[in-house]
């Protein structure tokens, strides 16, 4: 199972403003936890939870969970199954309202939104990585149903185990480990590899959290093995 604390309707200050019924989920703190049969939400203001089952999900595991504002306006979850498949859930409908096929064929590993131009998350463009090693770019519309992948491919042997960005920059740099051993750094505009490295020879890496480094002007990368 997978534990993560996210934030739905936290970027609600854009010039495109949320619906009304979305402007509820403004300044909420949601405490999400998913096993491979749900996915649960604690809304931590009220203790109130909501399970999304198997069923709802076309009867497919749940892989990974990433919440988002998908076009800036609609808070959702974007919900990775051991299909391959992304699903898109609207937190405001509990209903499947997309999905993302032909980027993956196992089960994913992370997704990861981008920022837009103005540095914010709005959910049109994000990256996923499954445990077959393919990296996959998406670009999204609201109000389309299913979409394809601007580019996929494979990034690491073995399966791609997660993804971050870079802290500090304007434009920063997509860093993902896998179970290669390997780190390797991609520019989220082009997709091309930047770097790679081994920082261990036979440990693969497991994590990996990005840092700015207070006296100094590079940028760090905390680095987690299985061992």
């Amino acid at each position: 199972s997978s534990l993560s604390e996210s934030f739905a309707g936290k970027d609600v200050s854009h010039p495109n403003p949320f619906p009304r019924a979305a402007a509820a989920f403004s300044g909420k703190r949601w405490l999400v936890a998913a096993w491979d049969a749900k996915v649960l939400f604690l809304d931590l203001t009220n203790e109130r939870t909501k399970e999304i089952n198997k069923a709802e999900l076309e009867g497919k595991g749940v892989a990974t969970v990433e919440v988002v504002l998908y076009g800036g306006q609609m808070p959702c979850a974007l919900i990775g199954g051991t299909d391959g498949i992304i699903r898109i859930f609207s937190l405001l409908s509990w209903q499947v309202i997309g999905r993302l096929t032909g980027g993956h064929k196992t089960a994913l590993n992370c997704a990861l939104a981008l920022p837009s131009n103005d540095g914010s998350l709005t959910a049109h463009r994000f990256i996923t990585g499954c445990a077959g090693g393919t990296l996959a770019w998406w670009n999204l519309t609201p109000g389309i149903k299913d979409f394809t992948p601007q580019r996929a491919f494979k990034a690491h042997d073995g399966g791609v185990v997660c993804a971050t960005l870079t802290a500090g920059q304007q434009t920063p740099l997509l860093l993902t480990t896998g179970n290669d051993s390997s780190v390797a750094a991609w520019n989220i505009v082009t997709g091309k590899e930047i770097a790679r490295f081994k920082p261990h020879s036979k440990l693969p890496c497991s994590g990996i959290a990005s840092w700015l480094r207070p006296r100094c002007d590079g940028y760090s990368a905390d680095l987690i093995t299985k061992e």
